[in-house]
């Protein structure tokens, strides 16, 4: 019971994110927090893929969230068992 409720929580959030990226209305630190928070719902429901590319808009504009990203990206790398991909993204 507490996973499903889990489940729709993240769904809703995932739909709700996604309305509010639809509509272009945002500014880009917004959209960079809304794509990032998007991107953890997906991962949350097991869509890893749309996590990926989630994660991987927010790295590339190098905003506030982009160190979060990229470990998110490393993360998910891993969770895919790529694992060279999750060691490249490790800084030094």
């Amino acid at each position: 019971m507490i996973a499903r409720r889990q489940h729709e929580h993240r769904q809703h959030t995932a739909d709700r994110l996604t309305a509010v990226l639809d509509t272009g209305l945002l500014p880009a630190e917004l959209t960079e927090m809304a794509l990032y928070y998007r991107a953890n719902a997906h991962k949350d429901l097991g869509r890893n893929d749309a996590s990926r590319t989630g994660m991987q808009q927010v790295a590339n504009a190098d905003g506030r969230l982009a160190a979060r990203a990229r470990r998110g990206l490393a993360n998910l790398a891993r969770l895919a068992g790529d694992f060279p991909t999750a060691l490249a993204a490790i800084p030094p």
